[in-house]
């Protein structure tokens, strides 16, 4: 496989290796069976007539081993164990019979002949494989069913009316069981099929499939006997490493290589050299706390991610310690709740917990509840009388469940209080980081004879992994990236930064570029100073209790906008940018960040004072990664709205 970020996107459509000839493995199959039949049941009175229907079903199991002779071409051999059983019926002629009511009134009657059968053998069938698409295969073959036992049984079974009894004073006899029919000892067969290879290593694949089997001639010599067989299956085939399958005839030049899968990783960026300014401001910050505990599936235990104390580390425990990003502040989201209880005893809570729609626990809602209710009378020592606990199944505005993200969002409980301040936003003065420019795009594109499977790009900080993206299939036309790690964070000073992409294809195979380093110019906190005429003080807010695909902002929102306008002072520019999560339509979530930002702005114009300038991002934000998306928290906090104060410092 060769492999450029600046290249183009092309596949072979066949996914095998050309350095693994031959293949061995085991096949499984389960199969329903249509009967065409035309049978006398033979030593019976004619009165009896033909069978001439049934239906049956079948499973077979064994070995395989193919060849692949031509790039386009693979011969498979199969041999194994096949058994099938089932039944054939003839309808029964209506005969008058006297019924049992009172007026012994004339009803017809029927007797159905019914010959059940089960037989086991052997099938060797040899087929032709071609490619249809990248893993998709057909295949032709003809083979031969090799009878190794049979059995049939006879019986008559009573039809109508629900009162007719026969001989044996019942409504079904069996009549005669063993070999009733004259068998073929050997049928030849004709199949057709379908089979999709998915890679499990070097040359060896796992294959489910879809086959249609007819007998060429009839499985007995007196009588027709026609069968349809449609087989649902796979197979697991491994590679044997061999000679390189033949391909179009060349004339041999010593001056051409010999041609080697392999992986040649490239990289490209916008801009080509990257060099990023980071400004470092003297700034307030606001970090929300979203009231919202998520649980994993089926589970009442508090997840690991959470930060949990002992009941002797909570003297000190303090808020001003918090000073990490926005993620891990609300990892101690029970900690700062059982804190700012502690200091308002007349507060209350209201602990409800939700399930989603495939979660079974009758009472796993109510003890999700519980067990927050326990960390918090356990550890910080809070009464219990001011803690209610509620069960509910799915919340009252859930996320949809379509995904499996819309699943793990609605498996969590909620926190209401009758104090605002309990849930208030975290308040904290820090230097913020800004990078300029806001990103970086990286543009990766590839030649791929085999196929990318999976990719992943690294950038990397003082020798981890400081940003992380990955996915399966063909690579993406460009990544953009805001110099955030994967927990929200800028960088801290001095930087060194570089990237790394790795790809693997269909054969296995796996390749890396060299770390790429990123060229950082920097502007410190001690340069800023000495520039005072552009010194800014920078205030960041952000807004939280979004819910799932709505513009609306919460009462408590609309308290904290207010408060914030009442603060800002004249000659302040402030920005409000709108975000939303990675559910849902793309154009839609823009829309719905848009939305968000202009209530928020709104609801700001009413309160703020004159000289004040407003501004409503219309960048089309709606995706953009604040905090990863790969968590239901992650999630939650994308759906903001960010309001940036900057006010010129005083002179």
């Amino acid at each position: 496989m060769l492999l450029s970020m600046t290249g183009l996107l092309s596949a072979q459509p066949f996914p095998s290796d050309d350095s693994t000839k031959y293949r061995f493995g085991v096949f499984f199959n389960l199969e329903s069976r249509g009967e065409n039949p035309d049978l006398v049941i033979p030593g019976y009175s004619p009165f009896c007539g033909e069978l001439l229907e049934g239906k049956g079903s079948g499973w077979g199991i064994g070995g395989l081993l193919d060849i692949t002779l031509l790039r386009w071409l693979t011969v498979e051999g199969r041999i194994g164990f096949a058994r099938a059983t089932g039944e054939m019926t003839h309808r029964g002629e209506p005969f008058p019979i006297r019924g049992d009511g009172e007026d012994l009134e004339v009803v017809d009657g029927r007797v159905d002949q019914i010959v059940d059968f089960k037989s086991t053998g052997i099938e060797l069938i040899f087929s032709g494989i071609v490619p249809v698409s990248h893993r998709l295969r057909a295949s032709l073959g003809l083979g031969s069913w090799f009878r190794l036992f049979s059995e049939e049984t006879h019986r008559e079974v009573a039809v109508t009316p629900g009162t007719l009894l026969l001989a044996n004073n019942k409504r079904e006899l069996e009549l005669r069981t063993g070999t009733l029919f004259p068998y073929r000892s050997i049928v030849p067969l004709a199949t057709a099929g379908v089979q999709y290879d998915l890679p499990i290593g070097q040359g060896s694949y796992l294959s489910p499939e879809l086959r249609l089997t007819v007998p060429i001639i009839d499985w007995t010599t007196e009588g027709s006997w026609q069968t349809l067989r449609l087989s649902l299956g796979g197979s697991v085939r491994f590679g044997i490493p061999g000679d390189h399958p033949e391909v179009d005839p060349i004339q041999p030049d010593d001056t051409i290589p010999e041609r080697l899968p392999t992986l040649i990783p490239d990289i490209l960026t916008d801009p080509r050299i990257v060099e990023v300014e980071i400004t470092e401001y003297d700034s307030t910050e606001a970090l929300p706390l979203l009231n919202r505990l998520f649980f994993e599936e089926n589970s009442s235990e508090i997840p690991e991610r959470y930060h949990l104390l002992d009941i002797s580390e909570t003297p000190a425990f303090s808020i001003t310690q918090l000073n990490g990003p926005t993620l891990e502040v609300y990892r101690d989201l029970l900690n700062v709740i059982g804190l700012r209880l502690s200091r308002y005893p007349d507060a209350k809570v209201t602990i409800t917990g939700y399930h989603n729609a495939r979660e079974t626990g009758q009472n796993l809602s109510t003890e999700r509840g519980n067990v927050v209710k326990d960390y918090l009378v356990e550890t910080w020592e809070i009464f219990p009388e001011r803690i209610t606990v509620r069960g509910e199944k799915l919340p009252p505005r859930p996320v949809p469940e379509r995904t499996e993200e819309g699943m793990r969002e609605n498996a969590h409980v909620s926190i209401e209080v009758n104090n605002p301040y309990i849930l208030i936003p975290v308040l904290r003065n820090y230097v913020q980081r800004i990078a300029s420019p806001p990103s970086v795009t990286f543009y990766p594109k590839a030649i791929a004879e085999r196929g990318v499977v999976d990719w992943q790009l690294d950038v990397e900080h003082e020798g981890g992994i400081w940003k992380r993206f990955s996915g399966t299939g063909w690579l993406p036309d460009s990544i953009q990236w805001n110099w955030t790690s994967d927990s929200g964070a800028l960088p801290t000073l001095p930087i060194e930064l570089s990237y790394r992409l790795t790809v693997g294809d269909s054969l296995g195979q796996r390749s890396s570029t060299p770390s790429i380093p990123i060229e950082v110019r920097t502007n410190t906190v001690q340069e800023r100073l000495e520039n005072r005429q552009q010194d800014t003080v920078i205030e960041s807010y952000s807004l939280l209790l979004f819910d799932y695909d709505s513009p609306e902002v919460s009462s408590f929102d609309q308290a904290l906008i207010k408060a914030i306008a009442g603060r800002v002072q004249p000659g302040a520019t402030v920005r409000f940018t709108g975000y939303t999560d990675s559910l849902g339509d793309a154009r839609r979530n823009n829309e719905l960040a848009q939305q968000r930002a202009e209530a928020s702005a709104k609801i700001f114009r009413t309160v703020a004072p004159e000289r004040v300038e407003i501004i409503i991002n219309d960048l089309g934000s709606g995706e953009s990664e604040r905090y990863p998306f790969d968590t239901p928290e992650g999630r939650a906090y994308n759906r903001t709205v960010v309001i940036e104060v900057r006010t010129p410092a005083k002179k």
